[in-house]
């Protein structure tokens, strides 16, 4: 069968110029995926380790939430397929799948989940505006009642026992660890599954645009086993599990941001600096999809008014290095931020200066770490 094992697929007796074609609007091959098995199987992934290790069963349950605009159904599908097939039922309490006010017709995932999916453990909801990938989450976790929010993008498959062991087990340990997967790619134009080696984390620069980067010899040393978890100072924002309690508690995400983009450096400040900690979990894998585009059209303007929030509410006296970095956003209006400062000054979060000594000492300060620094000129 196409595409088992997460295997190259390609469609015999296509011209690819007709495919080509089709990409340029979907972004990725929709035929391909259209007759690829939603219950396609796939490998164990996972380092040899992962499958000795023992867990305890009385975990929480999660709810996976899963936020799509303008998604080809069969993407969609293939993701909630996925996370339903790998996902023991006493653990999963729901999948929660939000259209985004979509205004392409779907119309095929409603039955189809009402058929193969008819004790509801798979549920439609429609926002009755657009809100943007930010909203809709929150939108999603309002209507949540697992123990533990995992978010999804649309596009992914997860793999053999990527949610209770690995992520739900952590959780119970520590209600205020927030734990992503390790996340592995998905071709858009095949459909092949291949590994992430598992030699990065999360971080960022002065621009607040997200970064992946090296582990840090320091984590490497305290690190016991290569089943052990990996702390790092943000994530990629996709893909993570969290307590559905303290995710409230520590604000939900701010709806003062529109559409998606710089909400997952927010987050990730805001979970260190507040009484949390960020890690990945290697034997957590998660199947992404990456695209050079996306499926709908947007005004990528909301971008700039993102980014001034992270650092007018976080960056502390350091938004002066985000503003050399990014003038022309220095005098932007970042809309009201009243109510994320107040979030901050009751959850009594420490400095960005804590942060950078303490979770993320590579981020370098160019105007503390040198002993001058400038332009030169004739």
């Amino acid at each position: 069968m196409l595409g088992e094992w997460g295997d190259f697929a390609y469609l015999k007796n296509v011209p690819w110029k007709a495919i080509d074609e089709i990409i340029k609007v979907e972004k990725f091959n929709k035929p391909l995926s259209d007759v690829i098995s939603l219950d396609r199987r796939l490998p164990d992934y996972r380092i040899k380790e992962c499958s000795s290790l023992t867990y305890p069963e009385d975990l929480p349950q999660a709810s996976v939430i899963i936020v799509f605009c303008n998604e080809a159904p069969s993407v969609i599908l293939r993701t909630a397929h996925s996370v339903v097939n790998r996902s023991p039922p006493r653990y999963l309490a729901e999948v929660i799948l939000v259209d985004d006010f979509s205004d392409r017709d779907l119309h095929v995932i409603k039955p189809h989940l009402q058929q193969i999916y008819p004790d509801g453990i798979v549920k439609l909801l429609r926002a009755d505006k657009r809100l943007g990938l930010i909203r809709a989450r929150n939108f999603g976790a309002k209507n949540a009642v697992g123990d533990v929010v995992v978010f999804l993008d649309a596009h992914c498959e997860v793999t053999i026992q990527w949610l209770v062991e690995p992520l739900l087990s952590r959780i119970q340990e520590s209600r205020t660890t927030v734990v992503c997967p390790l996340i592995d790619m998905l071709c858009s134009h095949t459909f092949h599954y291949s590994m992430n080696g598992g030699g990065a984390i999360g971080g960022f620069k002065w621009d607040m645009a997200f970064d992946w980067m090296s582990v840090p010899k320091r984590e490497w040393q305290r690190m016991t086993s290569p089943t052990d978890y990996l702390r790092s100072p943000a994530m990629a924002g996709g893909l993570f599990a969290m307590d559905r309690k303290f995710f409230f508690e520590l604000g939900g995400y701010d709806e003062g941001m529109n559409i998606w983009g710089g909400e997952n450096v927010e987050i990730s400040l805001r979970i260190w600096r507040c009484g949390g900690t960020l890690e990945f979990i290697p034997c957590s894998r998660v199947g992404h999809m990456y695209r050079h585009q996306f499926p709908y059209k947007t005004d990528r303007a909301y971008l700039s008014l993102n980014l001034k929030r992270v650092a007018e509410v976080w960056l502390d006296d350091y938004k002066r290095i985000f503003y050399l970095n990014r003038p022309d956003l220095k005098e932007k209006d970042a809309g009201d931020l009243t109510s994320r400062l107040k979030l901050k000054e009751d959850l009594k979060c420490k400095s960005f200066k804590w942060f950078l000594d303490n979770v993320f000492p590579e981020l370098f300060v160019f105007d503390e770490n040198v002993l001058a620094y400038g332009s030169v000129s004739k």
